[in-house]
């Protein structure tokens, strides 16, 4: 008989198996192949023999067994202790210490610009270091310097429009 274990969520004490906890924990922090499909979660979860080929290269009967599996996997995480468990997982591991984390290392990649720049201009505004003059009709925002290095290098008359909505106010 499988092994329980508990869960203690408002009091309550909910119990998964083994392989009903396995396959929570590949869903929400497995490996790049199992995060979010719950049918891999599942495959590992429950049965290691069906090998991770590509579809064209499956087998008749390893396709019939990963269809079958698709329909256990949708089953499996639609048992509400597994979908609560599931979540209890994601708020574990999604909180604003990854999320600065990850906006971090977005922000010191070079690869991509147009991601580096959005990377910024979200950590300035969560950093509240914008600041907005005027009123609500007529508001008069501080460029962030990402913007005018990005927008000057490919239109240098940009400062000058801002300057000069700047003065009228």
């Amino acid at each position: 008989m499988p092994k329980k274990t508990p869960i203690v969520e408002n009091m309550k004490i909910k119990e998964l198996n083994l392989k009903q906890e396995r396959f929570c924990q590949n869903y929400v922090g497995g490996s790049s192949s199992t995060f979010g499909n719950e049918v891999w979660s599942y495959i590992d979860a429950y049965r290691k023999d069906l090998p991770r080929i590509p579809f064209a290269q499956m087998t008749s009967n390893q396709l019939k067994d990963y269809n079958k599996h698709c329909a256990q996997a949708s089953n499996t995480l639609s048992i509400p202790k597994v979908r609560e468990r599931c979540n209890e997982l994601l708020d574990k591991l999604i909180n604003n210490e990854t999320a600065d984390r990850e906006l971090q290392k977005v922000i010191m990649q070079d690869n991509e610009l147009p991601a580096k720049v959005a990377a910024i201009k979200e950590y300035n505004n969560l950093r509240n270091r914008i600041k907005q003059l005027g009123d609500k009709e007529n508001p008069i925002y501080f460029k962030p310097i990402t913007d005018i290095f990005v927008n000057g290098i490919q239109n240098n008359n940009s400062d000058k429009k801002d300057s000069e909505v700047a003065k009228k106010d």
